[in-house]
């Protein structure tokens, strides 16, 4: 039984490097490594400038933004949600907080 798909001609293809023809895509936007010991902000950093690494980005920057306007109030709120939840132990060793129920 053969293929469903017809073969097409690719003879006339030619391939270029990225370095030489115009595009809007170029080599500064692709990914780097970010390299032992490096930090968050260093690993964000390095993912690529294009399609979800921006918006990845854009939402790390929002979710920075939001936590810097938040209230004490709000902290306390957050951290007692945390604390009543089954990653309260997870969450009080990353912080150094002690949750208390």
């Amino acid at each position: 039984m053969g293929s469903r798909y017809t073969e097409e001609d690719l003879s006339g293809l030619r391939r270029t490097s990225v370095e030489g023809r115009e595009s809007k895509v170029h080599t500064r936007d692709f990914a780097a490594p970010a390299g032992p010991g490096a930090s968050v902000r260093d690993l964000v950093a390095s993912f690529p400038r294009l399609l979800a690494g921006n918006d990845f980005r854009a939402a790390v920057d929002a979710l920075v933004e939001a936590a810097s306007r938040r209230t004490a109030r709000e902290r306390f709120t957050i951290r007692r949600l945390r604390c009543s939840g089954t990653r309260a132990s997870m969450w009080s060793a990353e912080s150094g907080a002690a949750c208390s129920g």
